[in-house]
């Protein structure tokens, strides 16, 4: 399991009882879940991804409060300061390889990113988990 997933397991036993794969063992980059019978679903109709969707949102709604939990979890942190941080890295990792116009696009967005967040702070949003990637074969 890649590194950015070596939680996966963890939060999955949290949500246990919820319609979410049964986990049988975990460990920090490794999990065992029960097989879900069926086919896959990367090419489903929107009618059959949109209930699922619905679905997610509103385990992301109703685990809104337990920020600390999930973070305990090894959830990663991707709020405000360190994201910045974050994205900042990344820009300047890639550097090298990009144009010119490409990095100067990337500075602009890098300057705006702290001012942008702190607005979407003010939306008065809950902080809540995403699912990183959420797709229909998924």
């Amino acid at each position: 399991m890649p590194p950015y997933f070596a939680h996966e397991g963890f939060v999955l036993e949290m949500f246990e009882g919820e319609q979410v794969p049964k986990v049988l063992a975990a460990e920090p980059d490794k999990v065992l879940m029960l097989g879900i019978p069926g086919e896959d679903k990367y090419n489903a109709p929107f009618e059959f991804v949109n209930p699922l969707v619905s679905r997610l949102v509103n385990l992301q709604w109703r685990y809104r409060d337990r920020t600390n939990e999930l973070l305990s979890r090894g959830v990663p942190d991707w709020r405000g300061e360190w994201f910045v941080q974050s994205a900042q890295r990344v820009i300047e990792l890639y550097r090298g390889l990009l144009t010119d116009e490409q990095v100067e696009r990337l500075d602009q967005f890098s300057e705006l990113l702290p001012a942008k967040l702190a607005e979407l702070d003010q939306c008065g949003f809950p902080e809540t988990f995403i699912h990183g990637d959420y797709h229909q074969g998924n």
